[in-house]
C-alpha cells in the first residue's frame, strides 16, 4: 500500500535514510511524506502497528525493474553457456554419435515461456555461446544468429516444457546403447528402485516419425506427459529430461 491507500490510525515510521522516527499518527506520516516530496509506503503490514517508510516509490520501482532486468540478462548468459558446455561434453563422450557431426540437441528452460536450445547444423566443437538460440515455447525465435536456425527438434523440446512445467532441461542423444534399443524397438524396465524413481518404472519406446515433425513431438509427449523422465524414440535415439 502507498500514500492514501494506508488507512491505519498509527504507523511505525522509517525515514528515507533508514532512520527510526517511532510511532506516529497516519496523518502526521502522510504530511511528512508530502512535505519531503516523497511517498509513504507500507513495508510491513503484519506488524503492530504496521511499518511504513518514506521513499521515492517511482524511483524505487525503476531501480528494482533495472536490477531484475540485469539479473535476467546475467541468468540468460549463464544458461546459454550451460547449454553449449553440456552439448560439448555429450558430444566429446560419444552421446551424439560422430564427433564430426551436429546430431542430438540440448535445451534449458529460461522461464515459463522461453528456452535456450542448440542450433541446427553447427558442430559442437565449433559452437560458441552466441550460436545458442533463445526460442519461445510457441517456437518464435527471440535471439539467434542470422542465417542459422534452432535445432530441428525445437518443437519436441517445447512440447515437453509445456506439459511438464517442472522440467528445466531436455537432452536428445544418439548414444550407442540407447540407439540399439531404439532399433530393436524394445522398452527398458527399471532394474533398481533408484532408476525407477529417477527415470520411471519403464523407459518406453515412442513410435517412429520423421525428425523435426509435429508427429514426432506428439509421440514423445505421449510417453513423457505422465511423469517419466526418459523415453526411447524408435529408430532414432533417446530423450531425457530433468530439473537441471
Amino acid at each position: 500500500m502507498i500514500n492514501g491507500e494506508i488507512r491505519d490510525r498509527e504507523v511505525r515510521l522509517i525515514d528515507e535514510n533508514g532512520g527510526q522516527l517511532g510511532i506516529v499518527e497516519n496523518q502526521v506520516a502522510q504530511a511528512l511524506a508530502e512535505d519531503r516530496g516523497l511517498d509513504l509506503v507500507k513495508i510491513a503490514p503484519q506488524a503492530n502497528p504496521p511499518v511504513c517508510k518514506l521513499m521515492d516509490y517511482g524511483k524505487y520501482r525503476f531501480e528494482l525493474s533495472k536490477r531484475e532486468k540485469e539479473q535476467r540478462k546475467n541468468q540468460k548468459i549463464v544458461e546459454l553457456k550451460e547449454v553449449r558446455l553440456s552439448a560439448l561434453w555429450l558430444s566429446e563422450h560419444g552421446y551424439f554419435g560422430s564427433l564430426r557431426g551436429s546430431g542430438g540437441n540440448v535445451s534449458v528452460r529460461i522461464d515459463a515461456d522461453l528456452m535456450a536450445i542448440t542450433p541446427s547444423g553447427v558442430r559442437y566443437s565449433e559452437m560458441t555461446d552466441e550460436d545458442i538460440f533463445v526460442v519461445g515455447l510457441d517456437l518464435a525465435v527471440i535471439e539467434g544468429k542470422q542465417g542459422r536456425k534452432p535445432s530441428i527438434e525445437a518443437e519436441m523440446h517445447s512440447v515437453i516444457y509445456r506439459v511438464r512445467p517442472e522440467v528445466k532441461a531436455v537432452v536428445h542423444t544418439h548414444q550407442t546403447y540407447g540407439s540399439v534399443f531404439s532399433i530393436i524397438n524394445t522398452s527398458i524396465p527399471a532394474l533398481f528402485d533408484e532408476v525407477a524413481l529417477s527415470l520411471g518404472t519403464t523407459i518406453e519406446v515412442a513410435p517412429y516419425a520423421f525428425s523435426g515433425t509435429p508427429e514426432l513431438a506428439r509421440n514423445v509427449e505421449a510417453k513423457l506427459a505422465g511423469g517419466a523422465n526418459a523415453c526411447i524414440i524408435q529408430n532414432h535415439g533417446i530423450v531425457a529430461v530433468g530439473a537441471s
